[in-house]
């Protein structure tokens, strides 16, 4: 089997709610566990720009706005590297890095696996798919029992 047919085949598994597919998503463990910092700064680039691109609405990512994630990868890649590590608004070159890679592999999920479905928060994507939902049910309930059994791992340091 191709990894990329590997890979589809445990993402079909895991949006079913396959037990086996949920425990090779460790999100508390593999994902905030290893990034907690770095996922608050990329959680907060997406506040900020919440609050730069759509004033006084509620959080979402505006989808067919802007699709240049390559390309802002490598500019806040270089800035980051330069003298100046902090972007005009404050933000860290690396934190809007970090944002765009994660919205480049968000656009290749859902634009390659037709059974992928947006984020409750993303607005302006276009598919023949089913509308935007977040995770099944049964998926946000694992991932927060699971969350909330691995709390006392995520202890971010001062």
């Amino acid at each position: 089997m191709s990894d990329s047919k590997a890979s589809a085949d445990w993402f079909a598994k895991y949006l079913a709610g396959d037990q086996q597919a949920r425990k090779e998503a460790p999100l508390a463990r593999g994902l905030f566990g290893y990034f907690p910092n770095a996922c608050l700064h990329v959680a907060h680039v997406s506040f900020v720009a919440n609050a730069q691109h759509n004033p006084g609405l509620p959080m979402q990512w505006a989808f067919n706005k802007s699709s240049d994630e390559s390309d802002c990868v490598l500019r806040h890649a270089i800035d980051a590297a330069g003298a100046a590590p902090f972007d005009d608004d404050g933000l860290l070159h690396l934190s809007k890095k970090a944002w765009r890679a994660m919205a480049e592999l968000e656009r290749y999920v859902l634009e390659h696996y037709p059974n992928a479905q947006r984020g409750a928060s993303v607005t302006g994507f276009q598919r023949n798919s089913p509308p935007a939902v977040s995770l099944p049910p049964l998926v946000q309930a694992n991932l927060l029992a699971d969350l909330h059994a691995n709390l006392d791992k995520l202890a971010v340091l001062p």
